[in-house]
């Protein structure tokens, strides 16, 4: 049984996302003269829920596929709990975290080097902390 409860345990990242200055549209295409942007609310711009919106960052390279690298930082909206298929961060056994896609009844990671299925029914608690909205940063 998966049940939704607050997050107490897990380190998380302080975020101050207020007025950021953004270029309108640089191209990845062929190039173009970007135009002056305003400033926007980037928290805005990454979750529909900012107050209930946990940055963290992931580690490993098992949701590669799902566009979400080793060491990048993922908006989760904790009040939205992953459907069939959508990523989210699990907690098992009261502290045990992963970053998966949910596809009952299994979690399941989508890396180079294959998938990998976690099987719920193997843990005592699974705890959905939230849906992955948006994967926001990313170090080269």
């Amino acid at each position: 049984m998966i049940h939704t409860k607050t997050l107490n345990t897990l380190s998380l990242l302080e975020c101050d996302l207020q007025d950021v200055p953004v270029l309108n549209c640089v191209p990845c295409g062929p190039p173009l003269t970007p135009t002056e942007g305003e400033a926007m609310q980037l928290e805005s711009y990454i979750t529909d829920h900012p107050t209930s919106t946990l940055y963290i960052k992931v580690c490993g390279d098992s949701m590669t596929e799902k566009g979400i690298p080793n060491g990048c930082v993922v908006a989760v909206d904790t009040k939205i709990d992953p459907a069939p298929g959508d990523v989210g961060v699990f907690c098992l056994d009261d502290n045990l975290y992963t970053c998966k896609s949910y596809e009952p009844p299994y979690l399941v990671g989508y890396g180079a080097s294959g998938t990998e299925r976690i099987e719920l029914s193997s843990y005592t608690s699974v705890v959905m902390i939230g849906r992955v909205v948006t994967v926001i940063a990313r170090r080269y």
